[in-house]
């Protein structure tokens, strides 16, 4: 007998057989398919959150490469491996949403003008008010913020009937040593 094939004759037989998968998946979830397909083939995987979607596809007795590459492909997805754990994630990431525009500034293009502002009506019957009492009342009737910078803490006698907010402002103002102006869209009322 030739000595060589005794030899391999001796040798425990090792067939190296390529795994193979079985998938049924009639619009099953893409990450409970591949969570199959890596689980038959015993492979630690990990998946992107984002994945998503379905799949419909059958197949039987698929060497497992080549039942990972239909899947992935299928799916739009991509598969890399990075110390034995099996990594998919999208081959076309979603990008970031565009930004909108900060609230202010889509505000501020639908902001009345101080004008508009300013000739709104105000009544108040207020005595002895402190003045930020006073203002916040012109405020909410006007639908307009108005916000105090180092104001005293005056008390203040405030008795208007449906009178523009501009007379109210001026009066109390006038009164009181004060000023006031626009700025980003609200009235700020501060010393002269």
């Amino acid at each position: 007998m030739n000595p060589f094939l005794a030899a391999l004759l001796l040798l425990p037989s090792v067939v190296h057989r390529a795994t193979t998968v079985s998938l049924d998946a009639r619009g099953q979830d893409i990450r409970e398919t591949l969570a199959s397909l890596f689980g038959q083939a015993h492979k630690p995987f990990a998946l992107d959150a984002n994945i998503r979607g379905t799949l419909y596809m059958r197949f039987n007795g698929l060497p497992y490469d080549q039942a990972l590459e239909i899947v992935t492909q299928q799916a739009g997805l991509v598969v890399q491996d990075k110390n034995g754990v099996v990594l998919v994630s999208l081959a076309n990431p979603p990008k970031p949403e565009a930004t909108l525009p900060k609230p202010e500034t889509a505000a501020a293009s639908k902001r009345p003008s101080p004008a508009t502002i300013l000739a709104r009506r105000v009544t108040t019957n207020l005595s002895r008010a402190p003045l930020a009492t006073v203002f916040a009342s012109f405020g909410k009737q006007a639908d307009v913020g108005i916000s105090l910078d180092k104001v005293p803490a005056y008390r203040v006698d405030a008795t208007f009937k449906s009178v523009p907010l501009r007379s109210a402002l001026d009066q109390v103002c006038n009164a009181t040593g004060l000023k006031y102006g626009f700025a980003g869209g609200k009235i700020v009322v501060s010393r002269r």
